[in-house]
């Protein structure tokens, strides 16, 4: 089976596409004391990538227009093929392959 290793910008895109909602404020919490907060301020490229090279918790609110979207996901690691797999898998489902199409529309993404 052929690895694909993500880029960078790969995995900030891959993990925005699929977690997305407010963009002026996000949550993250102190992994030493449990407590949390809010941040109010833009979720940037910049706020995704301390998440997923693990150097600050992030926690999105799901709150797009009118409509919540929910999805929670975790791979830790340097291996992406668990989280691509999942997408792989997951994308055949009704609900998760409707998820996706919405998020290209809204994008302008075909």
């Amino acid at each position: 089976m052929p690895t694909h290793t993500l880029t960078t910008h790969e995995k900030i895109e891959l993990f925005q596409s699929l977690f997305h909602g407010l963009r002026a404020v996000h949550g993250t919490y102190s992994p030493e004391t449990g407590k949390h907060w809010q941040v109010k301020r833009e979720v940037t490229r910049q706020t995704i990538y301390n998440h997923l090279k693990g150097s600050q918790p992030y926690g999105y609110y799901p709150l797009v227009g009118d409509k919540t979207s929910v999805g929670v996901a975790d791979f830790d690691g340097r291996n992406a093929e668990p989280a691509i797999e999942f997408v792989g898998k997951a994308k055949h489902h009704e609900q998760f392959r409707r998820i996706l199409t919405e998020n290209a529309h809204s994008k302008n993404h075909k």
